[in-house]
């Protein structure tokens, strides 16, 4: 199976003083919120547990708590585990992963059974399935009969593809060269509508409307695909009643001759602010990312290629600086990196961040864990059976009043300060409000940290 190919490198320590004017801050403390602007960012790293080889993670609200949780498809163990959120941008493992078909490959969550209960659904490589986790409320998931896919399915996704209210799916078919085009009835199943030639060994599948009719359409990674077998990218034009239409196959750019690219993933975004999607595709054997911007008329252009870590196996594009350009993050399975990138607004990506994670990262996901307005990503480590969580804050030299040091000031913050200025709690609980290490919370202390609150922590 594709998954084969990548790598396995198997009291108070001073006196606390007492401070005047605490009344007046504490009236600062109502209604405070924390407002963060764009600037330079900083990842926070935590490590959950998964099963054996988690290959790709998705993410949803799938108890129902306002909080976003993670599934994990774990290809080793034929399973998906569940960590729930916290709404804090921390998870809880469920300790109890799910039963899938033979090496899921990919894993995509939507409500497939129309009762407003977000299900799982994975695309088994070893098994040419899909296998569908329905959610039966209380964070139980229940395996039913899912459907038959092309050969040896590596990349999910789902989508009203014919229009009706119900969760279609499609799968990029690596040892048949097709995708298939799956209809969803309704109660949790699928049945075949449409076997689709592209190119040759895919492995990365995007759903978007690409060309603004109304309609969503589909590109695939083709791995080695195109005449000089450097890889190519297909686009399947959404037609009616949930059909596509292949279009033309477009080449990789001609560098990838000498590099033998291998393109294996795909994200949807538009770099250059002109109102027509754009491409970004993760080139495995070339450690790079290449941004094809749109045409118009399902066209796209080579516009450039960036190096990345080692062997990025899957890439998510996202605003993640808050600038409002979508930037583009991959994962890096050689360098047990995931590399950020940033868009400039034309089309362009510059300056790449590099943040560890777990070993063999693969799968990635992002959204914002913790709601503050930042996108976060979650990346599943292939050989050590976790998925790191990165969560995003500014970078900062200094923050008086970060306690937890989350780059943040929150209000129960301010409050443990007021609490350590008045004896009650000792300076240990927040070093970061002894702004000047003197042993004790003053008031133009707390003042700065409610400065910080209200605006943001300064970037470094």
């Amino acid at each position: 199976m594709y998954a084969s190919m990548v790598k396995k490198k198997f009291g108070c320590g001073a006196v606390c003083r007492p401070v005047t004017g605490l009344a007046a801050v504490a009236t600062l403390l109502v209604g405070l919120s924390v407002v963060y602007a764009a600037g330079a960012i900083a990842f926070r790293r935590a490590d959950y547990v998964a099963d054996a080889s988690p290959i790709a993670v998705a993410h949803g609200d799938l108890d129902g708590d306002g909080a976003l949780d993670l599934a994990v498809a774990n290809n080793d163990s034929a399973t998906v585990s569940l960590l729930w959120g916290n709404g804090d941008g921390t998870f809880l493992d469920s300790a109890s992963p799910v039963e899938t078909g033979l090496a899921p490959a990919a894993v995509a969550v939507g409500d497939v059974n129309g009762d407003a209960r977000p299900d799982v659904v994975t695309a088994d490589e070893s098994g040419d399935t899909l296998s569908v986790l329905v959610n039966d409320g209380g964070r139980t998931f229940v395996p039913i009969q899912g459907a038959a896919t092309g050969a040896a399915p590596a990349a999910l996704v789902l989508g009203r593809f014919d229009g009706d209210a119900v969760l279609d799916a499609a799968t990029a078919d690596n040892f048949a060269n097709t995708v298939s085009v799956l209809r969803g009835t309704g109660d949790g199943t699928f049945t075949a509508l449409q076997t689709v030639p592209v190119g040759s060994e895919p492995v990365g599948l995007a759903a978007a409307d690409l060309d603004k009719d109304g309609k969503l359409d589909l590109v695939v990674t083709n791995s080695s695909g195109g005449t000089d077998a450097i890889g190519s990218i297909s686009v399947l034009k959404g037609v009616a009643d949930g059909h596509f239409e292949a279009q033309p196959e477009i080449p990789m750019p001609a560098s990838c001759a000498a590099q033998t690219c291998v393109p294996v993933a795909v994200a949807v975004a538009d770099f250059n602010a002109d109102e027509t999607p754009d491409l970004v595709v993760a080139n495995e054997e070339g450690d790079s990312v290449t941004v094809f911007l749109g045409q118009g008329a399902l066209q796209f252009q080579a516009h450039g290629s960036y190096s990345v870590g080692g062997f990025p196996e899957s890439v998510v594009a996202g605003d993640f600086d808050g600038d409002g350009k979508p930037d583009v993050a991959t994962s890096s399975n050689f360098d047990d990196k995931v590399v950020l990138l940033f868009g400039v607004g034309d089309g362009s990506l510059t300056t790449a961040l590099d943040e560890v994670v777990g070993p063999s990262p693969y799968g990635l996901t992002a959204a914002d864990f913790n709601k503050d307005g930042r996108l976060d990503v979650a990346c599943a480590n292939l050989e050590d059976g976790t998925v790191s969580v990165l969560r995003n804050a500014p970078a900062v030299t200094s923050c008086v009043g970060d306690c937890n040091g989350d780059a943040a000031v929150t209000v129960n913050e301010l409050v443990l300060m007021v609490n350590i200025a008045l004896e009650s709690a000792p300076v240990s609980t927040c070093t970061a409000g002894d702004a000047d290490s003197d042993g004790a919370i003053q008031i133009t202390e707390i003042v700065g940290a409610v400065n910080n609150a209200l605006g943001e922590c300064p970037a470094a």
